[in-house]
Order: structure tokens, then sequence, then C-alpha cells
């Protein structure tokens, strides 16, 4: 196991860099593992330059290769230096799932720690519409039919809404959200055409 500290920002954050590799297998899972090695060795030096884009991508590689619990730590905070809660947020949910009893003690109240506060950074918008069944969808994912039972988590920065009923013109609004801000979005949808009547 390696561990090593890298500054994140200003946020006062460590990037703490963790190699667990598996044991030896067929030559195959060896060619596997070597690549994930290389991949991770790189992300790594990236991140020690404060290249977290990248070297975040290089994470996701080793882990595609040789998925190792250990590696969704250092994506956790690879997301967190590059101002993604929700991703680091499901992702160290996902490292401590997986790791289970292996992660120590000490480990897991910091993970816990770490996923408090990138909760605390979400945004919450409430979308409420003059009409129900309309298709919610947010950056590309579908929430479901309105009315929705609950505001949407997300993380601050800019959001791209997509409202459809079916016959009438989809409404698209762009917001953008402060951390931990609560906006409301109230959307008048047009009238079905003639024709979808």
């Amino acid at each position: 196991m390696l561990d090593r500290v890298r500054p994140v920002r200003t946020r006062q954050l460590a990037l703490v860099l963790l190699l667990v590799l598996g044991p030896v297998g067929a030559a195959a899972a060896d060619e596997s593992r070597d690549a994930a090695r290389a991949h991770y060795a790189r992300g790594l030096e990236l991140a020690g330059q404060q290249g977290y884009e990248a070297a975040l991508q290089e994470f996701n590689e080793a882990y595609a290769l040789s998925p190792q619990f250990a590696v969704l730590y250092n994506i956790g905070l690879a997301e967190v230096a590059l101002g993604h809660p929700m991703e680091a947020i499901e992702t160290f949910s996902q490292y401590l799932q997986e790791g289970q009893n292996s992660v120590p003690l000490a480990r897991r109240q910091q993970v816990r720690g770490m996923i408090a506060l990138q909760e605390a950074r979400l945004a919450e918008l409430r979308i409420t519409t003059d009409r129900p069944n309309a298709r919610v969808t947010i950056d590309g994912r579908e929430l479901g039919p309105t009315p929705l039972a609950k505001p949407v988590r997300l993380g601050p920065g800019t959001h791209r809404i997509a409202v459809a009923s079916e016959g009438a013109p989809t409404v698209i609004r762009i917001v953008t959200l402060a951390e931990a801000e609560h906006q409301t979005l109230e959307l008048q949808l047009p009238a079905p055409s003639a024709k979808a009547a």
C-alpha cells in the first residue's frame, strides 16, 4: 500500500494516493494489472502537478482495467479537487461499499466525513410545472414526470433543464446554482399543438 499526500488547490485537502493491486494471476490478468499500474502511476504524477482532470482519467482507466476498491478513494479525491461533489459522493460511497471491512476504521470515518462535506455543498432545485406528466431531464439525465416528489440535489454550477409534455415543444432553461443554494424553477408549459390534440 502506497500513501502519498498531495495539495489540492486552496482547500487544504489532502489527495492521498493509494495503490493496491491484486495477486499475480494468469498472463492476461497480469497484463491488465501492469497496464493499470501504468495508468495509476501516471495519475499520481499528474495529481502531483495538480492536473486533476487528467489524473482522474488515468485513475478511471486503472480502475477499469483492475477494479481494486482502493483506487476509488483516489478517484473520489480527484473529483473533490475538480469541484464535482455529486460524483465524489457516489465514488466515496462505492469505495466504502466495495472495501467494507478491508477499509480501516479511521479511513472509513474520514471518508464518511468527506461525504458529509460534499453533501453540504449540494444545491437543491425545486421544479414545478403548470401541468402534470411532463418529463423532466437535467443535464441529459431523465428524472421522471411532474410533479416531482422532492427537490433535485445538484452540484453547484450551471445545469440544463428540459421539460417535455406530449404534443408540445420542449421547454429548456439554463439554471446556475451556488453551493448549498435552494432555488425554485416554475415553468409554464406551452399548450399541445392542434395536430397533437
